[in-house]
């Protein structure tokens, strides 16, 4: 991890960047004015999430706690079944598009949120 560390008299914000060894990664920025933070996500951990978001054992769980918690029983959302193969494939397809911009977003306050293949 490097950190770059501006002296307390000079108005640059602190940069906070990651190692970043292949290209194939999705790559998220956050941009505040105290700091900057760039985060390289490897698609294996993209691959990984899906795997444990599509898992019938963890959808069940989750929506067994839903359902317990909600107040209006007939009204509680309940997470659909996620087909692991179609994520996956998305995901495959995705490193074909390197630098599409995925997500840009800049709030009031000046933070920024940049999400790109």
């Amino acid at each position: 991890m490097n950190w770059t560390d501006q002296s307390s008299t000079s108005n640059q914000p602190m940069a906070i960047q990651f190692p970043c060894s292949s290209n194939n990664m999705l790559k998220v920025k956050v941009k505040t004015e105290k700091f900057k933070l760039s985060i390289p996500l490897p698609y294996i951990f993209l691959s990984l999430g899906i795997s444990i978001i599509s898992s019938n054992r963890l959808r069940k769980l989750i929506n067994e706690q839903i359902a317990k918690n909600a107040d209006d029983k007939s009204k509680a959302y309940t997470i659909p079944e996620l087909d692991k193969h179609e994520l996956k494939s998305i995901v495959s397809e995705m490193r074909n598009h390197k630098g599409t911009g995925l997500v840009n977003v800049k709030a009031k306050d000046g933070t920024e949120v940049i999400v790109r293949l």
